[in-house]
This record gives C-alpha cells, sequence and structure tokens, in this order.
C-alpha cells in the first residue's frame, strides 16, 4: 500500500510522479493521521526542526521586499490584516511578518489571523503555550517578546479549510501560506491558489514558500522520517504530499503578478502582489 511505502521510503520513481494526481481523501486522511499523532510542540530534535526554521526566516526577504516597496499602501490602511492558511504551532510565518511590520513601524496597525485544520495548535498559539521564548532567541527577533504576546492574545483563530475558507473576498493585506500546499494534489493546489487571490486584497501581497524534492531526495527525506516517534515512543505516520517547482507554483494564480522569489535546495519562497499590472 502507498502509505507504507510512504512510511519505509519504498516508493518507485514511478508512484513518486503520480502523487500529485492521487483522491483528495489520501491526501486529508493521511494529513490529519499525521498531524493529530505528531505532538503539537517544536522539537529541536524533530527532523524538521532545521529546515522549518530556515524557510521561515527566508520568507521574511519577501515580506520586506513587499514592505519596503509599498509603505504608502500600507500607511493608508486602517488596519493591516494578515492572514496565515494553514499555520500550525507557533504560526512561525506570521511571527516573521510581525517582526518585518515591527521594523518599519506599521506594528500598532497589525490584525493577525491564523487558520488551520486542527484547532489544538492555534488556541496554544494563541495563548503563547509554544516554545515561543526558545524561537524568540533563536531568531534574534528585533520586536519585543511582550509585544508578540499581546498580538497572539489577540489573534482570530479559525478552523477551517484552505480551500474554502469562507472568508470575506478583498480582506487581507498580507495573505502566507507556508508549506501548506505540498499537503494537497495538483489540483487542489490551484484551488488553493485561487483562494488566496479571492481573500486579499487589490495590491495585497500573496506570499508563498513550499518544499519542492527530486525523487532520490524524497527517498532520502523519507528515511530520515523513519526514526520520528512522538512523546510516548509511537511511530509518527507520514502524510502523502506531492510538489512542484516554482515556475509551475506561479502558474497556478489568475490575477497576481509575480514581485520576488528565490529558490534554495530543497524549498522555495515567491510573493505575488494582487492584481496584473502592477
Amino acid at each position: 500500500m502507498l502509505t507504507s511505502k510512504l512510511q519505509n521510503g519504498t516508493l518507485t520513481k514511478e508512484e513518486f510522479e503520480l502523487l500529485g494526481c492521487l483522491d483528495r481523501r489520501i491526501y486529508e486522511e493521511t494529513a490529519k493521521k499525521r498531524f493529530s499523532e505528531l505532538d503539537t510542540n517544536l522539537n529541536p530534535h524533530h527532523p524538521d526542526f532545521k529546515l522549518r526554521l530556515e524557510v521561515n526566516i527566508h520568507l521574511k526577504d519577501a515580506v520586506n521586499f513587499f514592505i519596503k516597496n509599498n509603505k504608502e499602501f500600507l500607511r493608508k490602511q486602517k488596519r493591516i490584516k494578515v492572514i496565515e492558511l494553514g499555520a500550525s504551532l507557533g504560526a512561525i510565518s506570521s511571527l516573521m511578518v510581525l517582526e518585518e511590520l515591527y521594523q518599519a513601524e506599521l506594528i500598532d496597525k497589525v490584525e493577525l489571523t491564523i487558520l488551520d485544520i486542527c484547532k489544538e495548535p492555534l488556541e496554544k498559539t494563541k495563548k503563547s503555550e509554544f516554545e515561543l521564548e526558545e524561537l524568540y532567541q533563536k531568531i534574534n527577533f528585533s520586536i519585543p517578546l511582550d509585544i508578540i504576546k499581546k498580538i497572539l492574545k489577540k489573534t482570530i483563530i479559525i478552523e477551517g479549510d484552505i480551500l474554502n475558507t469562507k472568508l470575506k473576498m478583498n480582506e487581507y493585506s498580507i495573505s502566507i501560506a507556508a508549506f501548506t500546499h505540498h499537503h494537497l494534489n495538483i489540483y487542489d493546489k490551484r484551488i488553493a491558489c485561487i483562494e488566496l487571490e479571492r481573500i486579499t486584497q487589490g495590491n495585497g501581497i500573496i506570499i508563498v514558500g513550499d518544499l519542492t524534492f527530486s525523487y532520490e531526495e524524497f527517498i532520502e527525506w523519507l528515511k530520515k522520517h523513519q526514526i520520528e516517534q512522538n512523546s510516548i515512543g509511537q511511530r509518527v505516520p507520514y502524510a502523502v504530499e506531492s510538489f512542484i517547482s516554482t515556475e509551475e507554483h506561479q502558474k497556478l494564480f489568475d490575477d497576481s503578478t509575480t514581485i520576488f522569489q528565490k529558490k534554495y535546495p530543497n524549498h522555495y519562497i515567491f510573493a505575488m502582489k494582487r492584481g496584473k499590472n502592477v
């Protein structure tokens, strides 16, 4: 069975290439199983921890670029509404946005919303019940810790679906989908991108980060996760994933213009301004 092949790192190249065509329900079921059994903490010994920090630090570059070139647009906003789709515990991508807005002296206008399929990590994030102090030191934030906690305390949390958020159109100045789209098949990646556009206001920014692996790289990645256990010694199941290139990802948007992109060995970041010919 495919899930056991993922668990054991024995996928064939042909199976790897077909991952993007699998039924949505397989993605949903395996993701829910994985994230319900995975401990909701930020474990520095976890196989993904170093990469998770790295990719989110790189995301700051996209935020910084947008703010520098759109300060007047942001200053005119009554509230700078920021949303992170697929936030998970700690909403680390949102923390990066807060850091850049703080440095731009725009932090007082921020209203943060975080959405994920699992509510428990969102509730813990809102209460700062995660390793915030450790993250604060590792990332070397300039924004005072008490300001982060204050914003998190007021954060709007939504248990929801990134394919159909049920949020208002043109609502957010900064919309983030950081490293969530690889949990979708190729058809749902397209739906998720259109949903990002729908909720982002004209001239607002959409920031996307995601993983990308060749077949050989993915097999090595899976092997690293064979030792992955939760706090009670149970092996954590791996969820179905599929990967596309930066260029393929950007083509899934209809009404946005790429303003920033960077590629790294196993991930990429890009930012799109909402609207054509901007």
